[in-house]
């Protein structure tokens, strides 16, 4: 499912799930997915961009929050908005500045690429929230930006057999 929107591209008002699939959500004015609800992740692709300042990837009302159980989670946008509760699985995020508009955005972990996906071609700066099955909780992780990846692209995801060199890389710690 590809959604794209000047406004939230995804809103739910209450709990949503995603177990499956590849889910891509780009709001170029607001949030990628908003949920007023809890957001539980179990499986599939979802990947979420929202623009810059309040605006989030993935924006979970305070009273609610993130359960990231498994699949590849990435959400991109002006701030990390969410409680986290429960996650079987790890994940991390970082602030980035640069402008990684139409380059692939590689997760790495010791210069080894795990997954990637494509960015816009509209510029992002703020906060990335990364999830990955491969991801070991205490474990470093670095978010870079490649011209090119080599493996099976599905709606922007790939995982990743190679990269070509990364520039503008942050680093987290998985948690």
């Amino acid at each position: 499912m590809t959604v794209k929107a000047a406004d939230d591209a995804i809103n739910a008002s209450g709990n949503m799930t995603i177990s499956g699939g590849h889910t891509y959500a780009y709001s170029s004015a607001n949030d990628g997915i908003d949920t007023n609800g809890n957001f539980y992740m179990n499986g599939g692709v979802a990947i979420a961009f929202g623009s810059s300042g309040a605006e989030t990837g993935i924006d979970i009302d305070e009273r609610h929050s993130l359960s990231i159980n498994g699949g590849y989670l990435f959400g991109i946008g002006g701030r990390v908005d969410c409680n986290f509760s429960s996650c079987s699985q790890s994940y991390g995020y970082t602030t980035s500045s640069a402008s990684y508009s139409g380059k692939y955005i590689v997760l790495l972990q010791n210069s080894t690429p795990i997954c990637a996906f494509k960015m816009p071609t509209s510029s992002y700066s703020g906060m990335a929230l990364a999830s990955a099955p491969e991801m070991k909780k205490s474990t470093t992780y670095t978010l870079g930006a490649s011209s090119s990846v080599d493996g099976d692209e599905t709606n922007g995801f790939v995982v990743v057999k190679s990269a070509g060199s990364t520039t503008n890389k942050a680093s987290f710690t998985a948690r």
